[in-house]
Parts: structure tokens; C-alpha cells; sequence
């Protein structure tokens, strides 16, 4: 069973799969909060690949960072209408995640991108969006 569907601005809806938490079994309630915060804040920016699975990095930030991959689908109905599917999270190490960096592929270079264009939301969270520390 999926969870309820939400949305944010602009017709941009979005929700997790059991699946994507059934993955989440080394994560404590904190950082699974800082995750699903930090998929929310750059679901806007995620590019739109309709039926084609897409790869993000982020991290956690902790006394130990902890790196994960998120599995999604966005799909583009009509020119006002998004539907982003969240999958799967799996951890991956940190050179994975620095590669995603270069890439602009991770929840980090969304938010930059975000905030560069003017766009950023303006939400407490738990841990950082993509910011190592006391590595």
C-alpha cells in the first residue's frame, strides 16, 4: 500500500513507495526525516524522464554521514502537471556520491540550482541538503 499522494506548488505531486522505507531499515527516524525533507525541497527540480527510472545521491550529515542513492519516475501528464514516484534509497559510499556531485546528479546541485534561480523554499531540517561535515 502507498502512502497518501502529496503535492506541492505548481501541480507537482509526489509519494513514496513501501518499498522506498523497506530499504530505510539502517536509518534512524531522524535521518529518515532529513531524507524525505530533502526529496521534497528539490522535487521541482528533478528532471522530467517520463517511465524511465532516474538516479539522485544526498547525504545525511551526523557525527557520520551517511550517503544514499534515490531511485524515482517523474512524469510529465500535460504542460501543468507533474508526478514524481520515489522507489527505492539504497546507501552507497562516499566516492559514489562525490561522482553524482560532478555529475550534478544529487540533491545538493538541485538545491544550489534552486536557490541560484531565486526559487528556494525556506524549511528547518533535520541535517544538512548535501553538506558534509566533520568528515
Amino acid at each position: 500500500m502507498d502512502l497518501e499522494q502529496r503535492y506541492t506548488r505548481a501541480n507537482s505531486y509526489f509519494s513514496f513507495d513501501d518499498f522506498f522505507f523497506s530499504g530505510m531499515t539502517d536509518f534512524t527516524s531522524e535521518e529518515i526525516k532529513s531524507v524525505v525533507h530533502q526529496c521534497r525541497t528539490v522535487i521541482d527540480r528533478l528532471p522530467v524522464l517520463s517511465n524511465w527510472p532516474q538516479y539522485v545521491a544526498g547525504v545525511v550529515t551526523n557525527k557520520t554521514p551517511k550517503f544514499f542513492l534515490v531511485e524515482y519516475i517523474k512524469e510529465n501528464e500535460d504542460d501543468e502537471y507533474t508526478q514524481t514516484y520515489f522507489i527505492e534509497i539504497k546507501e552507497i559510499e562516499c566516492d559514489e556520491y562525490l561522482d553524482h556531485i560532478n555529475k550534478k546528479l544529487s540533491i545538493k546541485s538541485y538545491h544550489e540550482d534552486k536557490i541560484q534561480s531565486g526559487t528556494d523554499i525556506k524549511e528547518s531540517t533535520t541535517g544538512s541538503i548535501g553538506v558534509v561535515e566533520n568528515m
